[in-house]
């Protein structure tokens, strides 16, 4: 027909082109198929109208209302859209999109949304949505809702919520805001029963809240929840407005929880992927699904961590509880976090306090496993001071135990503190006792099982190892000390009248030959350096108790020096303890200075000239970089360190010809 001009089908007809009429109406005992195996356009100018008295079959089409319109009769529509207000009836539904473009609204009734159907707000512009609006209220409830680019939907008045399906916010400037912020009490929801996906430039923003503090809003995701590279997730900082998750979570954007709690409470395995640290970390998040989290990124949290119900299992990721975190909830077998992969639990210190790690392992049976740590005093916390925990439910590799020992380990790490004194409690199990538990000893390593020092015997009444006054962070485990015939109880090192006084003891020896203290020294052949030996002690050889030894060693370097005590027995085999360090201040000692580049001058107390090797060590004695020979000229050498990284502690060794040398601590700033 001719473009916007009244149209009555009286006989039945296909519709197989696209075509505009100013109304449509079905005369009764006919059939209107609205398209043919081609997707066609039927648009109603402003104004216009559809009525069906006959039968109306929807096929590929889509019902265009150019601006104001209404509907009367039964419709099930493809697709449709709007411009203007829209009257739909009382019996009009769509199986594809309703779309609500710019200038459209339904006016009165609202539409029926069949499975699948997707009610698409497309406008380009802001869509104010409150409790009196029909398109989506307390009572109808679209399957999907989808909001495109450039249009921000605006959710008005403290009513329930509901989409059947999934919500799509996508593209640039696309917009999702729940704003409420009312004075009479309720309790209200947003409940998404599918997935919620934020993509390509969009935002989703629970916005504004309670300032009252008078009413608790949640949101509801019952499937799984993403928000991609350029897009925006922001929960507000009042009361209410949590959110509750069923399925994965993944953020690669912004994930910014603020004040609010954060609960994942599916019914089958949740992941979490992507970036959940820095501004996307967590504040408050509960766990409450008993078939697990599974971490497979760092995640942060700042608050709290609720542990209702399930494991939280991290594999290689970190979950890291901020200076401020607390862990609230009854850990168990069956509500733990399980740190047995090459991830750690992280628990950031600011200054002297107590933590348990709520901390198990699922290697076969789930067992909890839990370290309980009380910093008793420290000379500084940094930054990003921390302590780390992992655990292993089996026998630690170079454990030597072969009688009675402990099928457990756990690893403690610190990172920015410095000269830690702390106690310690790691409860096993009795599945964990290997041979006779009374005969178990405490035993520690900080070379990962190297050499191992025991501590006194195990807490066998309650099933623990309890330690006091530890300085330093290593492997913990049990052994027997039948199997540790030598047991080292210290080794020190400190500086006496510019020489080192070596010292250590010994609880019990058994077939003890020996032990010889050794110095590390830098070597442009390894870059790990050279120990060799500076002290020899004859043992004992059987003592059933405590011996002590001491030494002296004359000719330490200037700066930091490293020792290391080896203990031999009869039959030549032996164990390493240390390293120890101890600082020393000598007379040759020397100014430094970088500059932008990175370029590190050296200026000595006098004006020598000769050729010396430079090596960097990192603060745990790690050889990082050696220059080769230098050469200084009137008490002055320049060199290109630009690896060396900003404000960290590195030790720089200067050797000359001679093997003498000395070591100077460095800062870049």
């Amino acid at each position: 027909p001719p473009a916007d001009v009244p149209v009555r089908i009286q006989d039945d007809l296909l519709l197989d082109i696209n075509a505009a009429v100013s109304s449509l109406v079905i005369d009764p005992a006919v059939t209107f198929t609205a398209s043919d195996l081609s997707a066609r356009t039927l648009t109603v100018a402003n104004n216009g109208s559809l009525v069906n008295n006959g039968t109306y079959i929807k096929n590929l089409e889509t019902i265009s209302f150019a601006g104001a319109g209404t509907i009367t009769g039964v419709f099930d529509f493809n697709d449709l859209e709007i411009s203007g207000g829209l009257n739909p009836g009382t019996s009009a539904a769509v199986s594809g999109l309703f779309s609500i473009l710019n200038g459209g609204f339904l006016n009165s009734n609202s539409i029926s949304y069949n499975t699948g159907s997707t009610l698409f707000f497309n406008t380009g512009t802001v869509f104010n949505l409150s409790a009196a609006n029909p398109e989506w209220n307390a009572s109808v409830s679209p399957h999907h809702l989808q909001i495109g680019a450039g249009t921000e939907l605006w959710l008005y008045d403290d009513i329930n919520r509901l989409i059947n399906g999934n919500c799509t916010v996508t593209g640039a400037g696309a917009k999702l805001i729940w704003e409420h912020d009312q004075v009479t009490p309720a309790n209200t929801s947003l409940t998404f029963a599918g997935n919620m996906t934020i993509s390509s430039g969009a935002e989703v923003n629970i916005y504004n809240g309670d300032s009252h503090n008078l009413m608790t809003y949640n949101m509801f995701v019952n499937g799984n929840f993403s928000v991609d590279a350029l897009s925006t997730f922001i929960m507000n900082e009042d009361i209410g407005d949590d959110l509750h998750i069923g399925g994965d979570l993944t953020n690669n954007g912004v994930f910014n929880s603020n004040n609010r709690l954060v609960v994942l409470d599916g019914s089958t395995t949740q992941n979490l992927y992507g970036i959940f640290t820095v501004i996307s970390k967590f504040h408050y998040l509960e766990t409450d699904n008993s078939s697990g989290i599974v971490l497979n990124n760092d995640i942060s949290v700042e608050d709290e961590l609720r542990l209702t119900d399930g494991l939280i299992n991290m594999g290689t990721a970190n979950l890291i509880l901020e200076v401020n975190a607390s862990v609230i909830g009854t850990p168990s077998s069956n509500n733990m976090l399980v740190p047995d992969g090459s991830g750690a639990v992280i628990k950031e210190f600011n200054a002297a306090a107590a933590f348990t790690f709520p901390v198990g392992d699922k290697s076969g049976t789930a067992e909890y496993s839990p370290v309980s740590i009380t910093i008793n005093s420290a000379t500084s916390f940094g930054a990003n001071a921390s302590i780390s925990v992992r655990l292993s439910d089996e026998k630690h590799v170079n454990n030597p135990s072969a009688l009675s020992f402990l099928s457990r380990h756990w690893t403690l790490q610190q990172n920015d503190i410095t000269d830690i004194n702390y106690d310690l409690d790691l409860q096993y199990l009795d599945s964990d006792i290997n041979g006779t538990e009374t005969g178990i000893v405490q035993i520690k390593s900080n070379d990962n099982g190297a050499s191992w020092e025991p501590l006194g015997f195990v807490d066998f009444l309650n099933n623990k190892i309890a330690l006091s006054a530890q300085t330093s962070f290593s492997v913990f485990t049990g052994g027997n000390p039948v199997d540790l015939p030598v047991e080292i109880t210290d080794f020190t090192a400190r500086e006496f009248k510019g020489e080192v006084l070596l010292k250590w003891a010994t609880l019990t020896e058994e077939n003890s030959d020996y032990f010889d203290v050794q110095q590390l020294t830098p070597s442009p052949l390894n870059t790990l350096g050279n120990w060799e030996n500076v002290l020899t002690k004859t043992a004992a050889g059987q003592s059933f108790s405590p011996l002590s030894y001491e030494g002296i060693h004359a000719h330490p370097f200037h700066g930091v020096n490293y020792y290391r005590l080896l203990q031999y027995d009869t039959d030549g085999s032996y164990k390493i303890y240390g390293p120890v360090a101890v600082s020393i201040e000598k007379s040759d000692v020397l100014t430094y200075s970088f500059d932008e580049s990175g370029r590190l001058s050296l200026f000595f107390n006098d004006n020598k000239e000769s050729v010396v090797s430079l090596f960097l060590y990192d603060a745990s004695g790690k050889l990082i970089t050696f220059s080769g020979e230098q050469k200084i000229f009137r008490g002055s050498l320049s060199t290109d360190f630009s690896e060396v990284p900003f404000n960290q502690i590195f030790f720089l060794h200067i050797l000359s010809p001679d093997g003498s040398g000395i070591t100077q601590k460095i800062i870049r700033k």
